[in-house]
């Protein structure tokens, strides 16, 4: 019972304000364990009519089902929360030529600064670059997962279109600053 009160406490508090990753794991693993729980109160009950082993059995494995959920979602929480750090070090890894020099990421134009766990690097872009081309190669050999071109204005982005940690590489309005975000969304009951 512990364990489902838990994981439903950090299923609401995600849910309300915090990380869709953490918000949709927590939930699925709080309505596995509400099951789970019914199953032990059902099974208490047999028990409690029968001197037979296998009630005590079941139980256990019904204490260590909800106790390996409460390990996933603690581990699934104690990561998303930390992402930013996670990230820190993939961009840093962003493999554009030598000839972009790192500025700092405040003169980018961010697009998902706003996101509870989110990391950030920007580079200068040489003359004579040709950004766009350079960011797509960059993207395309720094991630495995899928990208999706387009154009924004006058500039150019490359953003990552599945799974949870997000990326997007941009080049700025100007075309002086490439700029490279990770990100996990947020999520919000609030919001609409």
């Amino acid at each position: 019972m512990a364990t489902t009160l838990v994981v439903i406490v950090i299923a609401a508090r995600e849910s309300l304000v915090g990380l869709k990753t953490v918000a949709g794991t927590a939930s699925g693993a709080a309505v596995v364990l509400v099951l789970l729980l019914v199953v032990a109160i059902v099974v208490r009950l047999i028990a409690s009519r029968s001197d037979s082993a296998w009630p005590r059995w079941s139980l256990a494995g019904l204490a260590v089902a909800s106790s390996l959920l409460l390990v996933i979602v603690v581990v699934v929480t104690y990561r998303a929360h930390t992402a930013s750090s996670r990230f820190a070090d993939q961009v840093a890894k962003f493999p554009l030529p030598a000839t972009y020099h790192r500025v700092d990421a405040d003169q980018g134009d961010p697009q998902h600064s706003n996101e509870p766990q989110r990391a950030a690097r920007a580079w200068r872009v040489p003359a004579g670059a040709t950004p766009c081309a350079d960011i797509k190669r960059a993207f395309a050999a720094w991630t495995d997962q899928p990208g999706q071109a387009f154009k924004r204005g006058t500039s150019c982005a490359v953003v990552s279109i599945g799974g949870t940690d997000k990326s997007e590489v941009s080049v700025s309005r100007d075309g002086r600053i490439v700029l490279l975000e990770m990100w996990l969304e947020g999520s919000s009951l609030f919001e609409f």
